[in-house]
């Protein structure tokens, strides 16, 4: 089962399982849109935004990505899973060990993959 977790931001986290646990970090929303539509996932667990006051430039940018995995999901008919931020918080620790000297966006991608394998009973058998 394929499924694809991100951490939208400035710089976009990634993580999924194949063949073993892999991440990245992309610049670009349009590699995004590429990952996105490029593989047949069924499921994609994406972080979504929130704020209590003003947005940011940084913080219109990754409401803007949310949209466009909103988008893109529904138009492929990929089942999305949002998490709040605080969602990853249990599985921090595990990405941390697992992504050594990785940045902080594919660790906080991968621990939303781990909530994820977690929440439906699965640990790396993806």
């Amino acid at each position: 089962m394929p499924v694809l977790a991100i951490d939208p931001g400035e710089s976009i986290g990634i993580a999924f399982f194949d063949n073993g646990y892999q991440s990245c970090v992309i610049k670009e929303p349009a590699e995004l849109w590429t990952l996105i539509t490029g593989v047949p996932w069924d499921v994609v667990v994406y972080e979504n935004f929130s704020t209590s006051g003003r947005i940011s430039a940084p913080g219109l940018h990754t409401v803007r990505i949310v949209g466009g995995i909103q988008a893109l999901c529904s138009h492929f008919h990929i089942a999305m899973i949002q998490h709040a931020p605080q969602a990853r918080y249990p599985y921090l620790r595990k990405a941390k060990v697992m992504l050594a000297g990785h940045i902080i966006h594919e660790i906080d991608a991968m621990a939303h993959l781990l909530r994820w394998e977690a929440d439906n009973g699965l640990k790396g058998n993806l």
